[in-house]
């Protein structure tokens, strides 16, 4: 057997095998559930192939999955690793039980998993990649170490991401104390529709990528850089500079624009940034707010409340729509504070960024540490300490 090149930096001890040979497919035989029998609550989580840990739940205890404890699951789609230490059901589509056929501990076999590089080929599946792999097979007592010392520095990444998720949901309980429900307006503000607060509501450009997009050039938005309240600099296209200030000059979106998901997770908002001003959007809702009426950040607060979704999302017969379109958002009745109402909602939302910054900055610095460990741990270079003689 010819092992990759990298494998050959390994300690002596350990062994290195083919995926195949370290880790079973164990899918087979176990319940699976379909997303349209989830329950919000229940007696067992179910575990599917989202980002999220527990996706739905069911009230069926006989639809657990049958499997030692803790277990490893694998988006076929996603590519994503979750470490199940609760019984749970399996969701329908994508999900894939894994168990390993070596002697392993779970931990240290479930990170070095995570960290593996597996291409994406889009919404196809991706176990038939992950069984061209290896697997190294260190001693179990450097496992355990290796699974403990990653672990520790993964339960900081989770510290951060949780003052993160805290700090977002304190943002927007102040907007909620200021102004109310939206749907309730317990504070009887009055009402626009949106079309009247815009200097413009319009659809980002939709291109073929083979006529627009090139390797490096203006940055483009889509709904994948779109999440509550925060534009993700991440993945984006790019255009040339005379597409953009040309042929797509129409759907450029400036500094203060409110950007809005089509599809997916419609109504979702985020203001633009400075540093984004100018850049093009594909396939998302623009709209520039007037300032002397209405403040950038309120909407996309108000956008991004379960009870905006509902008045900004939701059909004739009130059901929650799939796509969201011009004229939905145009028409939607927007509850107006004074300005200076909505000023002051700002001024607290920054000293809230301020702290969520340098929360961001810290998170940043562990996930830095974190990778570091990990390819340390993964090039043999944590090995476990030895026992002094008695």
């Amino acid at each position: 057997m010819t092992l990759p090149a990298e494998f050959s930096r390994l300690p002596k001890e350990w062994r290195v095998i083919p995926f195949l040979d370290a880790v079973a497919d164990a899918t087979g035989g176990n319940a699976k559930i379909k997303v349209e029998d989830y329950l919000e609550a229940g007696v067992l989580p179910i575990v599917d192939q989202g980002q999220r840990l527990f996706n739905g739940y069911t009230d069926d205890p006989t639809l657990a999955c049958s499997t030692e404890l803790p277990a490893i699951v694998f988006g076929d789609h996603t590519r994503c690793f979750k470490f199940i230490e609760v019984p749970f059901a399996l969701g329908a589509d994508g999900a894939k039980l894994l168990k390993p056929k070596e002697k392993f501990d779970p931990k240290f076999l479930f990170y070095y998993l995570n960290q593996l590089r597996i291409e994406s080929a889009g919404y196809s599946r991706h176990y038939k990649f992950l069984k061209e792999t290896y697997v190294p097979v260190p001693p179990l007592a450097t496992q355990k170490h290796i699974a403990r010392v990653l672990e520790q520095a993964d339960q900081l990444r989770k510290q951060a991401q949780q003052m993160e998720r805290e700090l977002s949901q304190l943002a927007q309980s102040l907007f909620l104390e200021m102004f109310g429900d939206p749907v309730t307006n317990p504070k009887r503000w009055v009402t626009a529709p949106y079309a009247d607060l815009c200097h413009r509501i319009t659809v980002g450009i939709v291109v073929r990528p083979t006529d627009y997009y090139v390797d490096s050039g203006v940055p483009a938005l889509r709904s994948l850089n779109v999440r509550e309240n925060k534009i993700i600099k991440e993945n984006f296209v790019y255009f040339s500079e005379a597409n953009n200030v040309g042929a797509l000059q129409k759907t450029r979106v400036y500094k203060g624009d409110v950007v809005l998901v089509r599809s997916g997770q419609p109504g979702t908002a985020a203001v633009v940034p400075e540093e984004l001003d100018g850049i093009n959007a594909i396939d998302i809702l623009i709209s520039t707010p007037i300032p002397e009426k209405v403040e950038s950040n309120y909407l996309a607060f108000f956008f991004n409340s379960s009870g905006g979704k509902k008045i900004v999302g939701a059909s004739e017969r009130g059901q929650i729509q799939k796509h969201l379109n011009v004229g939905s958002l145009e028409s939607a009745l927007i509850p107006v504070p004074p300005l200076s109402l909505q000023k002051e909602f700002v001024r607290r939302l920054d000293a809230i960024a301020n702290v969520r910054r340098n929360a961001e900055e810290n998170m940043e610095t562990i996930n830095m540490t974190f990778g570091s460990l990990m390819q340390r741990a993964f090039n043999g270079e944590l090995t476990a300490p030895q026992r002094k003689a008695a």
